[in-house]
């Protein structure tokens, strides 16, 4: 008769780590207003390696107000942003591709900025905040509120006629651009 012996295999997590956070970095989150539900969806299941210290993270000068990244030409673009104390991260993104940019732009809060923009259809994605952490943590974890336009912006040529669009980022009785939330993931 053969006896079969199962063994249970443990993994001890060192006490300075938890779930690919560190305790400081845990604790970091916090001070930036984090729930422990955000952390544990931030922390749980990402590899140490591939994250910043959030311990040591500052902020950074803002970005000059402008297009940031993409390729600039093409139809009109005017964002005009609320006098609410806040910075605005602006990404234009294929419909089929949200993610992705095509073009991103930072416009300060009570400001209007104008550009050109290729033609296409796009959706508008863009996140808002007041202290700058960078292209990658943008206006810092849990601080960063992220935005979608309901409608895909279009930007057309007919002719010598060129189409673009005017949007005011400020909510308004009878305004024609609804806007959602969206998960940071979804950004």
């Amino acid at each position: 008769m053969q006896r079969h012996i199962a063994f249970t295999l443990l993994t001890l997590v060192s006490s300075s780590e938890v779930f690919g956070c560190s305790i400081d970095d845990r604790a970091a989150l916090k001070t930036f207003g984090c729930s422990d539900a955000q952390i544990t969806k931030r922390c749980d299941g990402q590899a140490t390696a591939n994250k910043v210290t959030l311990a040591t993270l500052k902020p950074v000068s803002r970005p000059r107000e402008g297009v940031l990244t993409g390729k600039v030409g093409g139809a009109p673009f005017r964002v005009t942003t609320p006098s609410d104390g806040g910075f605005y991260y602006l990404k234009l993104s294929s419909p089929s591709d949200k993610k992705g940019a095509v073009m991103t732009m930072f416009v300060n809060g009570g400001s209007a900025l104008e550009t050109k923009v290729p033609i296409g259809s796009y959706v508008l994605r863009y996140a808002t905040g007041s202290d700058w952490y960078g292209q990658k943590h943008l206006f810092g974890p849990c601080k960063t509120r992220f935005f979608e336009a309901q409608s895909i912006l279009e930007f057309s040529r007919s002719g010598n006629r060129l189409s673009g669009n005017q949007i005011e980022l400020i909510k308004q009785v009878g305004g024609n651009l609804g806007t959602a939330g969206v998960d940071e993931d979804d950004f």
